[in-house]
Order: C-alpha cells, then structure tokens, then sequence
C-alpha cells in the first residue's frame, strides 16, 4: 500500500490525477526490531506444557490447551525457524545428511508446487531433538504424523503457545512467530551475511525490518547451539 501511495503522490505532482485517493488510508504501524525469545524463557515455556497446565476457565467452560505433540511442535519451530504453517509440513524425506529442508508452503501455495524449500543447518541441539522423534516411513511427517488435515493443526499451536506463555507469565509482544525471528537472530549473529541465503526474503531490509532482533546482534554469542540444551526436550507428557 505504501509503494501505490508513493505512486499517487507522485502521479499529483505532475498533475496526472487530481486527488491521491489512498492519502485518507491509516497506513498500519511497522513495529521494528522485534522480540525474540530468550534461552531461560523458552526452557521455562517447555516446562510448564503438559496437561495438568494446560487447563484455563472462560466463563462457565473450562478448555485444555495441551496437545501431545505441542511440545515437540515449538522446538521444532525454534530449530528449523520456519514459519508456524511449515512446522507441520515436514517430513523424514526432508532430513537430508547435515541439512533439514522445509519446504516454503507460502511460494508452493500460489505456484501449485511442492519445489520451494528453506535449508536449515541441523544442529547439535536439533540432531538430539529429532532423535526422540519416532522415525516412521520417509513419507512421515515429524510432527503429529497420524494427523491428516495439517492445516488442523496451526490453530491448537498457536493458541497451545499464548496459554502457556501466559501461565509462565512471560512478556508481551510474544506469539509463535517469535520462533521464527529468534532462530533468524541466531543465524545471523553466528554467520553473518551469509544468514541471508538460507531464507526466502526478498530484501535484506525485509528481514532487518520484520524478524531480526538488533540489541541480539550486537551482544556477544557464547556457543553455536540454536537455543536450549535443556533435558526438558526428551520428557514426554501424556495427554490430560
């Protein structure tokens, strides 16, 4: 919308059209150097998933967050960076030597494809996680593999993290996006430049904008993990 009203504007400067018609649209505020999750935050998160937490009351109806594959759906999240809708698209076909390919539902979506995929390194801390996966058939997908409408699935996510981020009290401003920046953050605090060719962004000004945490930037990094090398991973809770 910005780039047509720039374009009207400039339309009424050489008199081409008598009024900008999109000069009365409230443009949305671009909320810059986004949150991104921090280590003790994200172990906490992990800790309190399970059905005994997972219980909130609106009203006269009581309604459980928890889902059995929440957990493994957040770390997933956080150690691919993905977006929340690819979370539930990968596959054990896509697990290729040191690489975790994820395929780009969003460019798949409009071209009809499934050609479009991001490569994320896999990591010390995401090897020990898909390690406690169970490894099915190539076709498998890692998260909730009996489930067959994976759309099914974004919406119990998303709402499973704001519970209990909320129950841990955690900040404002979070959602589960905040995966995908934090993960981003990461790449680009160990390698740099060289982050920028691992995500399908059109401009590194998109990426800057949207999902990088600057302040994270600049401090220093100890250590190359991804985020946790927390036990809390390998605990399966059983559903309520």
């Amino acid at each position: 919308m910005s780039t047509i009203n720039r374009m009207y504007r400039f339309f009424e400067s050489k008199d081409w059209v008598v009024e900008n018609p999109w000069s009365r649209v409230k443009m949305k505020t671009v909320r810059s150097n986004p949150e991104i999750i921090k280590e003790e935050e994200f172990t906490a998160l992990l800790k309190s998933v399970n059905g005994e937490n997972g219980w909130r009351k609106k009203g006269v109806q009581r309604r459980n967050f928890y889902k059995p594959w929440l957990k493994d759906a957040l770390i997933l999240g956080l150690y691919a960076g993905c977006r929340p809708s690819m979370i539930f698209h990968i596959k054990w076909k896509y697990v290729e030597g040191n690489f975790l390919k994820v395929p780009n539902e969003k460019i798949n979506r409009l071209q009809g494809k499934d050609v479009n995929f991001e490569y994320t390194y896999i990591t010390d801390d995401l090897a020990e996680f898909l390690l406690t996966l169970t490894h099915g058939c190539e076709e498998d997908y890692l998260i909730a593999p009996e489930q067959e409408k994976r759309e099914s699935l974004l919406k119990p996510s998303s709402n499973g993290f704001t519970h209990f981020w909320r129950y841990i009290k955690g900040r404002t401003g979070v959602s589960l996006k905040t995966l995908r920046k934090t993960k981003l953050t990461r790449e680009v605090t160990i390698m740099g430049d060289k982050a920028k060719y691992l995500n399908s962004h059109k401009s590194d000004a998109v990426k800057i904008e949207h999902y990088i945490n600057q302040k994270e930037i600049v401090e220093s990094m100890k250590g190359k993990k991804c985020m946790i090398s927390d036990k809390t991973i390998n605990q399966k809770e059983k559903p309520p």
